[in-house]
């Protein structure tokens, strides 16, 4: 974060979509993490912190890479409220 003071707080029930998202630049490609509302609006883009002019570090794309699928969980999610045993 750029100021260490900072809380962001999200509401998680107004995120429809999520997405990994790769954009080229002078520098290389930047890694962002977009999360959309119902409507199709962009709530939020999550960027690694980098230096002008320089590429983003491998740490960021290796914490995007990480997130887990939103289908996977979203499959487990409508199991569960189906009844169905997770």
């Amino acid at each position: 974060m750029l100021d260490p003071g900072f809380d962001l707080h999200l509401r998680q029930d107004l995120v429809a979509e999520g997405f990994e998202v790769r954009k080229p630049t002078n520098d290389g490609l930047l890694t962002s993490i977009e999360l959309y509302d119902a409507e199709r609006e962009l709530i939020v883009q999550f960027f690694g912190e980098r230096e002008r002019d320089r590429p983003e570090a491998q740490a960021w794309r290796d914490l995007v890479a990480a997130i887990p699928d939103w289908r996977d969980a979203d499959d487990k999610f409508q199991s569960e409220l189906d009844g169905e045993p997770t």
